[in-house]
């Protein structure tokens, strides 16, 4: 999904890899938690909880996975 340059960046705190990110995933993350939760404010409270624990979490990035595992904490 994503290039490891755009991990690479995004781990190294670029904003336009962060932005990157974002425009690729929040229509996703947006439809699926409306399958689950139909208050539109819950859910964008939920995917900005969900960018903002990335962000924090970005230095645990390992590059080379494509699958993203579970952040403790």
């Amino acid at each position: 999904m994503f290039t490891i340059q755009t991990k690479l960046e995004l781990k190294e705190g670029n904003p336009g890899a962060y932005r990157e990110v974002f425009r690729i995933l929040y229509p996703r993350l947006k439809g699926y938690c409306r399958l689950f939760i139909t208050n539109k404010d819950v859910v964008e409270d939920i995917i900005q909880e969900s960018y903002l624990v990335l962000w924090e979490h970005r230095n645990s990035i390992d590059v080379y996975k494509r699958k993203i595992e579970k952040v403790e904490g």
